[in-house]
């Protein structure tokens, strides 16, 4: 409590005289949730911020088990009437009572948010996994014992197989929001919560004479149009499309029957994919533990692959594959016949990928490779490099383990410590993932964007725009 403890010694205070609760605990904790993954500093709070901490913030990065929500409330309740009341909040935070208002309405949704594992955060789903297997860090000693036992949790989750690790994480994108829909309680949650103000520094953003951000512009919509096109994502995912034809048979959970999926794996050579992209992640990260690429699929569903499933779930969402009771069929009159169709269609497919991909904040390194890149403003920049630059960025969950722990125990090592092993880990992760969908172009070994990662980057821009 102590980065806090003078702010809330003189809240303590005001509240005492007003008879009113405020748990300075509590509140300490929820600053430095805010602070760490959010960069809000404690007097600002924004509209919709209430309502995103109890629902997000909070299930993504707080402890393990839900916090007393009335005391909670209360306790912010105070916090926000005695900053308001003596001039500390911030000019752009909304009024106590609006934020009540959102405190009120999710705190009955709060309980099961934290208790909700698909609403995890990358760290926080590590360590319940390292829980599982017997590893956690709840009577660690020391900070060596610490980083010890952090370190065999990461070493047994890359050492599974993708399939495995899969069939334990809530996080991947297309399984459980496909097309970018809301949630069912109608939060965009999944989507990042980034004050603008924190983007990377770039031309790329300006801001009004209000403080309102202003979104980039789009390129060359033909140059757009021929890399869509050319994009060796689409291409897959009209093949699946094309290889479905007349009629395929699909589950009640509208997917491919297992056998009808597997072989859908073998004649689309999918293995090559998940072969080049094991490929794509030992040239970005030699250090992380190789995986071998099985010919015949393990899985059980057609769900438990991503090489798959990355194609199918868009391919449903643009039309290309229309559902009729138990049979798939390729509609080919989704096919766009124009340039502007042709971007329209990629970014409906690509986008909710991009915006979910394992861990909701991991749209945030989007935004921060696409910056560095960008066709207009950015340079050619080595994926090492790019991945310092994503360690630097204030959104990295990785970085923000070493501020998080509730009892100011910090769990990693710093800059040159395994944390950021993992971050570069996950980065080349995230490089060998999107590697066909056009969004850069290889020089000497540098990664430069092209015309449509710009058209990507406005619109993951813009979901930062989106308070409610």
């Amino acid at each position: 409590m102590e980065e806090y403890e003078l702010l809330l010694r003189h809240a303590a205070a005001w509240a005492r005289g007003r008879k009113r609760t405020l748990d300075a605990e509590l509140v300490a904790l929820t600053l430095r949730l805010r602070a760490d993954h959010d960069d809000l500093p404690a007097n600002q709070w924004p509209a919709g911020s209430a309502e995103h901490l109890m629902l997000v913030r909070w299930p993504a990065h707080g402890p393990s088990d839900s916090p007393d929500v009335d005391a909670l409330v209360q306790s912010l309740d105070t916090l926000w009437s005695f900053l308001r009341s003596t001039g500390r909040m911030a000019a752009a935070s909304a009024q106590p009572a609006q934020l009540r208002r959102e405190a009120k309405k999710a705190a009955p949704k709060m309980a099961a948010a934290c208790a909700d594992e698909s609403r995890f955060g990358t760290a926080k789903q590590l360590l319940g996994f390292g829980s599982g297997i017997g590893i956690n860090l709840d009577d660690v000693p020391d900070l060596d014992e610490a980083n010890r036992r952090m370190q065999h949790i990461v070493e047994a989750w890359n050492a599974q197989p993708d399939e495995l690790r899969l069939q334990q994480s809530e996080h991947w994108p297309i399984s459980r929001l496909p097309s970018g829909e809301e949630s069912d309680d109608g939060a965009d949650w999944h989507l990042p919560y980034l004050d603008p103000a924190a983007l990377p520094d770039s031309p790329l953003f300006r801001f009004d004479e209000r403080g309102a951000l202003l979104l980039p512009e789009p390129l060359d919509r033909a140059a757009s149009a021929a890399q869509a096109r050319a994009s060796g994502f689409v291409r897959s995912m009209l093949a699946l499309a094309e290889w479905v034809g007349d009629g395929k048979a699909i589950t009640a959970t509208d997917t491919l029957r297992p056998a009808v999926a597997k072989q859908a794996y073998a004649d689309l050579k999918l293995n090559e994919w998940d072969r080049l992209r094991a490929q794509r992640r030992a040239t970005v990260a030699p250090d992380r533990p190789r995986q071998s690429v099985p010919d015949v699929p393990q899985w059980r569903s057609a769900t438990e692959s991503y090489a798959l499933e990355r194609l199918w779930r868009p391919a449903l969402s643009t039309g290309l594959i229309a559902l009729s009771g138990r049979t798939a069929r390729f509609d080919p009159s989704a096919v766009p016949t124009d340039p502007d169709g042709w971007v329209r269609l990629f970014l409906q497919a690509s986008v909710p990928l991009l915006a979910g991909w394992d861990d909701a904040e991991y749209v945030d390194l989007a935004i921060v490779t696409l910056t560095h890149i960008d066709a207009e403003y950015g340079e050619p920049i080595h994926p090492d490099d790019l991945a310092d630059l994503w360690w630097d960025s204030p959104a990295n969950t990785w970085r923000g383990i070493l501020e998080s722990d509730p009892d100011d125990e910090p769990l990693g090592l710093g800059h040159d410590g395994f944390l950021h092993d993992i971050s570069d880990q996950y980065f080349a992760e995230w490089i060998a993932t999107f590697a066909d969908h056009g969004l850069w172009r290889h020089e000497s070994g540098r990664l430069m964007g092209t015309e449509l990662g710009r058209d990507v980057l406005i619109i993951l821009v813009g979901t930062l725009l989106e308070t409610e």
